[in-house]
């Protein structure tokens, strides 16, 4: 079985550059010298049931000749697969299952992630609040539920929104009890931008949402997902309605944990 890629019709202005570029860069890597100007292109198609890439091209006296590229070489049907270095299927799963519930590890980093994203928070600081983006376990549930519509695992669901609300709620009793405590009581700017949402917030937590579904399956893992934490932020929301409880600012409860909620369903 063939599929027809190009062909050359009109003038020396009508090559494929992109094939003429792949051609040129296989003759050289095989020691062989080319020059452009006594080359030309007839037609390139990819021989699936060799699994050859066929390049038929003509040289200035006429002559046609052709050169058959194993597409291990020129990976044509693969430019845009995610199949090369996609993890196992098994081993996947069991990743996003071990996140989707609160203990041991997992809850001692959800508790130690809201106190870091408090007091950034409360000291206005953008580092501080962005190391508790990359601490905070809160993606865990959240991948869960995406995994379990997926593959209509609805046991998986339940658990996953069931821990998601668990660490909801005490996110918001801790952060409260810390922003009672401390002496620093005005709203910071940290705290004033996550009490109004807007669109972009949705295109962010979408497209961030994307990005990590492709990094979380992957054997090698990518800086991607905690691109997606810090793209996305969600313990940071959740403590600024901490905030507003402590303080009795039921507006700033109310569009942090908006944001919160589109920062869930659209990744």
């Amino acid at each position: 079985m063939s599929k027809f890629l190009w062909r050359r019709t009109i003038g020396k202005n009508g090559i494929n550059c992109y094939y003429q570029s792949i051609f040129e860069s296989f003759l050289k890597k095989r020691g062989k010298k080319v020059n452009v100007d006594f080359i030309y292109m007839h037609n390139v198609y990819v021989d699936y049931s060799s699994n050859l890439l066929c390049i038929i091209y003509l040289k200035k006296n006429g002559c046609k000749n052709k050169i058959n590229i194993s597409l291990e070489y020129f990976n044509e049907k693969d430019i845009l697969s995610l199949e090369e270095d996609k993890a196992n299927e098994e081993e996947i799963v069991e990743n996003i299952r071990k996140g989707v519930v609160f203990k041991g590890t997992n809850l001692w980093t959800l508790v130690f992630s809201i106190f870091i994203a408090s007091i950034g928070l409360n000291v206005n600081s953008t580092a501080v609040i962005i190391g508790a983006m990359l601490v905070s376990p809160l993606m865990g549930p959240i991948m869960g539920v995406g995994l379990g519509l997926g593959i209509y695992d609805f046991e998986l669901i339940n658990k996953s929104l069931k821990n998601l609300l668990i660490a909801v709620i005490i996110s918001i009793f801790v952060s409260t009890i810390y922003f009672i405590i401390t002496p620093l009581k005005d709203a910071q700017s940290e705290i004033l931008s996550r009490t109004t949402p807007a669109i972009w917030d949705v295109f962010i937590a979408f497209f961030g949402g994307l990005a990590g579904i492709v990094a979380g399956s992957r054997k090698d893992k990518s800086n991607a997902i905690p691109g997606v934490a810090i793209a996305t932020a969600l313990m940071p929301p959740v403590c600024t309605a901490g905030f507003g409880v402590a303080t009795g600012q039921w507006n700033f409860v109310g569009g942090a944990l908006y944001l919160y909620t589109i920062n869930c369903v659209f990744i």
